[in-house]
């Protein structure tokens, strides 16, 4: 049931934002500008400091990408952009097949593992991080799900430098 949930945010994904105080910024009849000052005003609402400058892009698409990740129980979005930046920049689209790969580890609570590491949104499932669900199986570890949403920050680990010298300390 709560599979189903996340997939269908991705594709519908223009739930209302919450504690928005402001209207939608592409009104009918607002200029670019205003539309600019909408985006400035959420931002600020919500501790987002982008680190390029509004331009017509960011403008059309920012919002729509806010009302995902909040769909998704990212609460603190000012943090998450922090954090990983690249949240920012990522379709809703594109986000679906890392939400589908870490449902199927079993992880239900998408939000809390995010909190704590929003680069799972963003990172390589294919390689990079399926390799590091390879590494923690090869090691024993059967809850794969517990063990990534317990410790998400195993994400940011390098395989190399962080993970493959812990894995021949333990053998």
């Amino acid at each position: 049931m709560r599979r189903q949930s996340v997939l269908q945010r991705v594709a519908l994904w223009r739930p209302p934002m919450r504690h928005m105080s402001t209207a939608a910024p592409q009104a009918a009849g607002s200029s670019s500008s205003d539309a600019a000052a909408s985006i400035g005003v959420i931002l600020r609402e919500r501790d987002i400091a982008l680190k390029a400058p509004l331009n017509d892009e960011i403008v059309t698409r920012l919002p729509s990408r806010l009302r995902f990740l909040e769909s998704l129980g990212v609460d603190d979005l000012g943090k998450a952009a922090r954090l990983c930046p690249e949240l920012l920049d990522s379709e809703p689209a594109a986000i679906a097949p890392r939400l589908e790969y870490l449902l199927g580890l079993g992880i239900c609570d998408i939000a809390a593992a995010v909190k704590h590491a929003p680069a799972l949104l963003s990172c390589d499932m294919t390689q990079d991080f399926h390799l590091k669900v390879a590494i923690l199986g090869s090691l024993g570890v059967t809850d794969i799900a517990n063990f990534v949403t317990a410790n998400p920050r195993i994400v940011n680990l390098d395989v190399e430098k962080d993970m493959r010298p812990a894995v021949e300390l333990l053998r």
